[in-house]
Order: C-alpha cells, then structure tokens, then sequence
C-alpha cells in the first residue's frame, strides 16, 4: 500500500509535543474552541440580572395544573440519563462522559427543587434525607465517573500522539 498521508493523529501529536504545560493544550488539542470561553462567560454574566429580577418578581407560592406531568417528565430524563450512562459503560464508550455528566446535573437540580419545594417540615425532612444519603452522593459518583472516562480518554490521546508521532 502507497503512503495515505498524514494520519488524524499527526497535528495533535504536534501540537502536544510543542506545549510547554502539562495543563493548557495548544490550540490543536483544546476540548473546545477559543470563542467558547468569552461567549459561555458573557452568557453566565448576562444571567445574573435576570436571577434577580425573577427573584424579585416572582410570586413566593404558584399553583401548576400540570405539576405532575412536570416531576413526571424530570423523573424520565433522569433515568434516560442514568440508563444511557449505565448503557455507555457497558459498551466503554466515550459518551459515557456526556451521559454521566447530564445524570449528575440532573440529580442536582432534583436534590435542589425536592428541598426548596417541601410543603411541610415533613416533606423537608424526607427531601433533605434523599438529597444527602442518595441524590447528592450519586450525582458525585456520576462526576467521578465523566472525570475519570475523561482522564483515560486524555492518556489514550497522548499515548496514540506519542505512537504516530514515532512512527
């Protein structure tokens, strides 16, 4: 077989070669786009005023027709976030980052909204028991697992790079 030219592989090899630290990739290899930064961070800072005019201005109590259609459709995104998590890693795939990380953030914001919607001292009690002994740890477990799919997928990188940057 003739030469096919460079392989994927050879500008990330490169570009990782030249960096000059461990933590900050060179262009070549960054996870995301120069403009996500300043865009992302201009979005995060353009929410704060809005945070505080709902805070502000929305009423303290509401009533939903569709309360439970609500808690319903959360609680189904939730266990597709947990399915696909437990279906990513069952077939060591790399979206098992995505998935995991959705599953946390998911149990976050149901740990956050099961406390702050409690009706009675009761239902604070139960909802504080299942943020702290069941939805907060998972939702660490969850982190852990996207960080260290990410750290394995990180060394493969270097170690294919290193690999066609030899060859």
């Amino acid at each position: 077989m003739g030469d096919s030219g460079p392989t994927p592989l050879e500008p990330v090899a490169a570009a990782l070669a030249r960096s000059s630290h461990p933590s900050r990739r060179p262009p070549a290899a960054a996870p995301a786009p120069r403009w996500v930064a300043p865009v992302f961070g201009v979005l995060a800072v353009g929410l704060l005023p809005w945070t505080v005019w709902l805070g502000l201005s929305l009423p303290a109590r509401t009533v939903s027709e569709r309360w439970n259609l609500a808690w319903v459709g959360f609680d189904v995104a939730l266990f597709l976030a947990l399915a696909g998590t437990a279906l990513a890693a069952y077939r060591r795939s790399t979206w098992v980052v995505a998935t995991a990380t959705a599953a946390a953030t998911l149990l976050i914001c149901d740990a956050w909204f099961d406390v702050t919607t409690s009706r009675s001292r009761g239902e604070l009690m139960v909802a504080l028991g299942q943020a702290v002994l069941m939805e907060l740890p998972l939702a660490g477990i969850c982190l852990w697992i996207a960080r260290h799919a990410e750290q394995v997928k990180e060394r493969t990188t270097v170690l294919l790079a290193r690999h066609a940057h030899r060859s």
